[in-house]
């Protein structure tokens, strides 16, 4: 097929126009490969098509970096939806030759990002990172490059607020709340048992009239005198109350 016309478009791009009629849009790296410009002969197209595709998914890979930093399994996984797996595989090698991608740079700007904007801990900014195909050795190291401190304030900052904003827990349910909450947001255990020890968190007594009251209102529509005081000791026991003060509003 010969080529009639070259026509320049946007991002190093060339409209080319075909003997038949046909046209076709050629990075203009394609052109200078396939020596287009001197012969204006396409003798194979599928490997001219082949090679743009590549470009394509270099370029598109380059756009989703300057977008926003990004893993090599989380560009592999975008390019592969749009284009085969030998383009990606090529045009991947290139992208990561070229430096543009760096898991050291994420990780830094992951964990950065984790510890001012999230609730996060320290195991789960390792488990989210190691999902994204991340060597669990470099992981370690930047997490570990966080003061102790910087973690603690954090688990302080949860369980303050916490415990300001109950308004239903029992003091051991609130504990246990809080150990239960912080553990799965992935904070070291020696580190969550060191903050809760500055706190005394104790029984509030509106909090106990207030569960009680609800569990009155239910109750009482089924059982009455000494049954309806049995259920509700077991209901506020079970919901961590302390004994002495749940007999002492049954009175």
């Amino acid at each position: 097929m010969k080529i009639i016309k070259y026509t320049k478009l946007k991002n190093n791009k060339y409209k080319v126009l075909l003997d038949n009629s046909e046209e076709l849009t050629l990075y203009d790296d394609v052109i200078l490969n396939n020596d287009l410009l001197i012969n204006k002969e396409i003798k194979n197209i599928n490997n001219i098509l082949k090679e743009n595709s590549y470009y394509d998914a270099y370029f598109l890979g380059l756009k989703m970096l300057e977008k926003k930093l990004r893993t090599k399994k989380e560009l592999r996984d975008y390019l592969i939806k749009k284009y085969d797996k030998d383009i990606v595989d090529k045009a991947m090698e290139k992208i990561v030759e070229s430096g543009y991608l760096n898991d050291e740079l994420y990780v830094k700007s992951y964990i950065h990002d984790q510890i001012i904007l999230t609730n996060n801990g320290y195991y789960k900014i390792l488990r989210d990172l190691k999902n994204k195909d991340i060597n669990e050795e470099l992981i370690i190291n930047y997490l570990n490059e966080i003061e102790s401190s910087i973690w603690l304030d954090k688990i302080n900052k949860i369980v303050s607020k916490k415990i300001n904003n109950n308004s239903k827990y029992s003091a051991s349910y609130l504990k246990e709340k809080l150990l239960y909450d912080l553990s799965n947001l992935g904070y070291k255990k020696e580190d969550i048992y060191s903050v809760i020890s500055n706190y005394e968190i104790k029984d509030n007594n509106d909090i106990l009239q207030k569960t009680y009251n609800s569990l009155y209102f239910k109750l009482s529509k089924k059982y009455s005198g000494k049954e309806l005081n049995l259920q509700l000791l077991n209901k506020l026991m079970a919901k961590g109350f302390n004994y002495s003060e749940v007999k002492n509003i049954l009175k």
